[in-house]
């Protein structure tokens, strides 16, 4: 099993960012970004878009805290329900913003990121089935498998066909949900003026809950009101926004697992964590944690450590002491994957 966060996509092109300080950067702008940066000023046309996202948007701007802001928000959204509009607006925002970020990520990258050497690796060293799990909304991971695996995610059932399986919990930027209410009028025939009245409407919206994948093949109607199929990034992430087959792989796919990589993950989704513990059972699957330094990583380890064993399951540890691009550089991964 891989484990991807935002720091895998944030570190995918395989020139090391400065990390002291991050302004050094030159392509600090360009990259996927993490948690931190989601609502930073130079998103502003994004903002502007969904402009009613406007009265959150001080408080996540500051780049401090974000993911507890936004459970704050939702917490509070069931005593005042007037907050589902502005929190409506995020999630189109997210999909927007993202989808335009991946798409010049790809053009500074001509297409080659860290993920396509990993899954020809992993292609090449693992027998037996394989499960990505990516907590990011990007869809980074898929283009790779394409490129580099022939693999197509053209329907919702590829993720998890055969023995590759590509497992989302939180959404992504082309899955879609239809909007069964409210049915809107004739006037607002163009996207924009639809999608700025479903938010204003988020109070009384009803969310169609089948999946719908916006790739080449789909069938999904446009011309239909749609809402993103991604869940808001909160600090405990105890809601999934994953088809339940998705989420049956999932499962079924723990107690044969064996090794586990993590690349740029903070291991802060509970749920996950406490369902992994008790699908292994008595195994002890081997981890190997990529994060941007040894303290981060040191910090992962222990983090997964404590969930297993509150859950009474047990596995072993190592790290690497820098992150994604340097690992790949060094080939760190064939030793782990061959073992």
């Amino acid at each position: 099993m891989v484990i991807f966060g935002a720091g895998a996509s944030y570190d995918s092109l395989a020139r090391s960012p400065p990390t002291n300080p991050p302004q050094d950067d030159p392509l600090r702008n360009l990259r996927p970004p993490l948690a931190n940066q989601l609502f930073e000023p130079r998103w502003g046309p994004f903002i502007q878009q969904f402009h009613q996202a406007g009265s959150l948007i001080s408080d996540l701007e500051k780049g401090t805290e974000v993911e507890e802001q936004l459970e704050r928000f939702q917490n509070d959204a069931q005593q005042y329900p007037k907050l589902r509009v502005p929190l409506t607006a995020i999630r189109y925002y997210l999909q927007a913003m993202l989808s335009s970020c991946q798409a010049n990520w790809n053009n500074e990258t001509n297409g080659v990121t860290n993920y396509k050497p990993l899954v020809f690796a992993i292609d090449r060293w693992v027998t037996g089935e394989k499960v990505f799990v990516s907590f990011n909304y990007d869809t980074l991971l898929e283009e790779a498998i394409r490129s580099t695996l022939g693999r197509r995610f053209f329907t919702l059932d590829a993720y998890i066909g055969g023995g590759l399986k590509v497992i989302k919990p939180h959404g992504s930027i082309n899955w879609w949900h239809y909007v069964d209410s409210p049915q809107l009028t004739q006037r607002h025939i163009f996207p924009d003026d639809r999608t700025s009245a479903l938010i204003d409407s988020a109070d009384e919206m009803r969310i169609n809950p089948a999946f719908e994948i916006d790739a080449p093949k789909s069938v999904i109607d446009h011309a239909k009101s749609l809402i993103p199929a991604l869940s808001i990034p909160v600090a405990t992430k105890s809601e999934y926004e994953c088809p339940d087959d998705h989420q049956s792989a999932l499962a079924q796919s723990f107690p044969k697992i064996t090794k586990v990589l993590v690349i740029g993950w903070r291991a802060t989704e509970n749920r996950f964590l406490n369902s992994f513990a008790r699908g292994i059972g008595k195994n002890r699957p081997s981890f190997l944690v990529v994060s941007k330094d040894d303290v981060s990583a040191l910090q992962v380890e222990q983090t997964i450590k404590s969930r297993l064993e509150e859950n009474g399951a047990s596995a072993e540890y190592s790290h690497l002491p820098y992150g994604f691009s340097t690992a790949i550089k060094n080939h760190d991964f064939d030793g782990f994957l061959k073992s």
